[in-house]
């Protein structure tokens, strides 16, 4: 996997972002109505690459 990420941009988090403030926002709020009853985490926005990555594990995709 290291290959196939080699010379692309490190990650970054955009804390300013509407997409990552609503994502932070619904699971501060669901950590609040359950209380500890269920684990809570944030969502996985990117499914669609993870399931073709796990189709095509050897080949560089981005």
């Amino acid at each position: 996997m290291a290959e196939a990420t080699k010379g692309l941009p490190e990650l970054t988090i955009i804390r300013e972002s509407e997409l990552y403030r609503a994502f932070r926002d619904v699971t501060l709020a669901l950590a609040e109505i359950f209380r500890g009853r269920y684990a809570i985490g944030v969502t996985d926005i990117g499914s669609n690459l993870d399931i073709l990555m796990s189709l095509v594990p050897r080949e560089p995709l981005l």
